[in-house]
């Protein structure tokens, strides 16, 4: 069975050269303005139905021009930045992903600013359809608590899971049960609303990573217990 990591941010100064955790890139108003599609992805019907459009963020992403390095922010192979989902990568991550099992995804490229002068170095915003686990997640074999994590909280369907994440908020999982229909030999997957936001990583593209000095990623030992058919 596959050992899978959370793939979690590098916040050492002197990897990334800013010091407040805030990751390297940002945006600002004018960006926002000329992406209206970008922002209007926070903006669904309902708040908690955001999850749909970055659930299926493959359908709705496009190129991302105009992104901002933070000052003194240093050029690592996977960039911090806070978006909901996706990475902002490089030429060399992307050819190593090319030999990777990945969701359905998208690669759309991504430009830089550094004080408002292009960055020349060429980056991607990698995306993939995230886990929602209605076909995958035995729901009564998994374990799940309150958001708080304090109580028990049986969950008997995806349908039950739904009900209670729209009338409180996200259950915590605390050990997941996947049935056949969920694909073990990925390489990188995504819960979408399981209380769990990071993504994860396999054991074998980690070490591809590791062998071929991938800078800008950290990784940690997953806090939920994954159980595959």
């Amino acid at each position: 069975m596959p050992n899978y990591f959370e793939v979690k941010d590098v916040f050492e100064p002197r990897i990334v050269g800013v010091k407040d955790g805030f990751g390297q890139v940002t945006y600002d108003d004018a960006f926002l303005k000329a992406h209206q599609w970008f922002d209007e992805l926070y903006k669904p019907g309902t708040p908690k139905d955001t999850w749909r459009a970055w659930a299926n963020i493959p359908d709705h992403a496009q190129p991302l021009h105009g992104l901002s390095l933070r000052p003194h922010a240093k050029l690592t192979d996977i960039l911090g930045i806070s978006l909901l989902h996706g990475y902002l990568i490089n030429d060399k991550v992307r050819e190593l992903l090319a030999t990777a099992n990945l969701p359905r995804h998208q690669y759309c490229e991504a430009t830089l600013t550094r004080n408002c002068t292009p960055v020349k170095e060429r980056y991607w915003w990698f995306v993939y359809a995230l886990e929602a686990g209605e076909t995958t997640v035995d729901f009564p074999q998994s374990t799940f608590t309150d958001c708080y994590g304090t109580e028990p909280q049986p969950v008997a369907s995806y349908a039950e899971y739904l009900d209670i994440y729209y009338q409180t908020n996200a259950l915590k999982a605390r050990k997941l049960v996947f049935n056949e229909n969920f694909d073990h030999t990925l390489d990188m997957w995504t819960p979408m609303f399981l209380s769990m936001k990071h993504g994860y990583i396999s054991q074998k593209l980690h070490e591809i990573f590791t062998r071929n000095d991938v800078s800008g990623y950290r990784i940690r030992k997953s806090e939920c217990d994954f159980v595959f058919a």
